[in-house]
């Protein structure tokens, strides 16, 4: 999902949310509901001229993988279920 107000939205219970790409979204993942899996997607902006995108996550008993951000040109992770989170170079 690209360019709208909400990547993607929760507001209801019991969701698995797995492997989305939500860039250069106003919010990259907005959830409010409860008991709700979050796991390998991908929220942000690669330019400098967006603002940066996030995961907002409320709502009790979520269950929501690490989430890496700034990670450079280059990386590993050893997490396969982690989340990232880009931010634009300065």
């Amino acid at each position: 999902m690209t360019a709208n107000d909400d990547g993607i939205r929760v507001d209801n219970s019991g969701n698995w949310i797995e492997n989305n790409s939500l860039i250069d979204n106003r919010w990259g993942l907005r959830m409010d509901g409860s008991a709700n899996l979050v796991i390998r997607n991908v929220v942000g902006t690669p330019l400098a001229t967006n603002a940066a995108a996030h995961f907002q996550i409320n709502g009790p008993s979520n269950q929501v993988a690490e989430i890496l951000q700034n990670l450079g040109g280059t990386f590993t992770n050893s997490n396969p279920w982690a989340n990232i989170r880009l931010t634009p170079k300065p």
